[in-house]
């Protein structure tokens, strides 16, 4: 974390926030502890998907998927209309950070110079 009262780059923490990762380097990195067991991001992303959303892919293994179930009640922020599920608070991470990447936004204007 930086220290909002001095927004200067930080040689110290920077690289923790910054850095350059392959895909499935990041959908593998820590999306959710849970009673001690990690799920990587990949696995909050199947869960979304298929007992979240209306999409369904390859199903998490039966002990990741009770955890996640189980934090769906246990994990989010309550609002005064709703409450937000952890699950979406790392999926929105997620979109923002894959968003961001340097390829993307390549990718991004690269589809644009053709459409």
């Amino acid at each position: 974390m930086r220290d909002a009262r001095n927004p200067a780059p930080s040689a110290d923490l920077d690289p923790l926030i910054e850095r350059t990762w392959y895909l499935h380097e990041y959908l593998d990195a820590p999306g959710m502890i849970r009673r001690g067991m990690i799920l990587n991001r990949r696995e909050v992303i199947k869960h979304v998907a298929n007992e979240m959303g209306g999409v369904h892919v390859s199903k998490s293994s039966s002990q990741h998927r009770d955890l996640q179930i189980e934090s769906e009640n246990k994990l989010f922020i309550k609002e005064l209309i709703r409450e937000i599920r952890g699950q979406y608070i790392e999926i929105l991470a997620i979109g923002q950070a894959v968003a961001k990447s340097p390829d993307l936004q390549l990718l991004a204007t690269e589809i644009q110079k053709r459409g």
